[in-house]
């Protein structure tokens, strides 16, 4: 085990069998499997979609961040920006805040904040025998696609 510190959690992580899963799994929770608007800017965004600090804890944690178990647009978009959300599963336990009665979120970039759970959400059947931490991020990235964003989903909601 690894034991890694995030903000206010202490995960300690079993790298090995976390690569391990990432290495064998198909299934592919990443922009490249989605055709909407804001998983193409994400693409489009390629290796700068993700901030460095963001891709270090992962990289510590065993995880692909090619891989996400789920990966969304939160809200409408303002200025330019889109907000993503999204999560990644690594084998371990957390030590710290929960997720009730109110998630915990930890700033580590200008545009991103990272948050620990010991959760399963969508994880890799690969991870079934395995104790999960389930490492959320919200991050802000800059449209960048040469089209012009469709708002009408957001109009409806």
């Amino acid at each position: 085990m690894t034991t890694i510190w995030i903000g206010p959690w202490t995960v300690d992580a079993d790298v090995e069998v976390t690569r391990g899963v990432y290495a064998v799994t198909k299934r592919a929770g990443s922009p490249r499997d989605c055709s909407c608007q804001g998983c193409r800017n994400l693409l489009a965004l390629a290796e700068h979609a993700l901030p460095a600090p963001l891709k270090s804890i992962l990289y510590h944690l065993g995880i692909d961040p090619h891989k996400a178990a789920e990966l969304y647009e939160l809200c409408p978009p303002s200025r330019g920006f889109l907000v993503y959300r999204g999560w990644f599963h690594c084998s371990g336990w957390v030590d710290g805040p929960g997720p009730w009665p109110e998630q915990v979120w930890h700033p580590i970039s200008k545009s991103c904040e990272i948050s620990c759970l010991f959760e399963r959400d969508l994880a890799f059947g690969e991870f079934d025998v395995h104790p999960l931490v389930q490492v959320e991020f919200t991050l802000r990235a800059p449209w960048v696609l040469m089209e012009s964003l469709e708002l009408s989903e957001w109009a409806s909601g």
